[in-house]
């Protein structure tokens, strides 16, 4: 660790950027290993599409009113529509 604290900033950001991806990495596996065991032929993927850390999740842009609107569904769908 104390390697890391005398090179360059730059280097030094790019290591430990490198070491948070891979830690990252190794997380998504076990998650990846706790799933495999009930993977079937048709629902198996392999982790390399598994993990994608370029995958962005894609946001829908609603107003507020849109928003309340549909947490209201929800809220009286779970309450028995009160």
């Amino acid at each position: 660790m104390e390697y890391i604290f005398h090179l360059e900033a730059e280097e030094g950001i790019a290591l430990i950027s490198k070491a948070f991806e891979k830690h990252q990495e190794d997380k998504a596996f076990q998650l990846y290993l706790s799933k495999y065991p009930y993977m079937t032929e048709k629902t198996y993927i392999p982790f390399h599409e598994f993990y994608n850390p370029q995958k962005q999740t894609e946001y829908e842009n609603k107003s507020e009113t849109e928003i309340l609107s549909e947490v209201k569904v929800i809220l009286d769908s779970y309450q028995g529509g009160e």
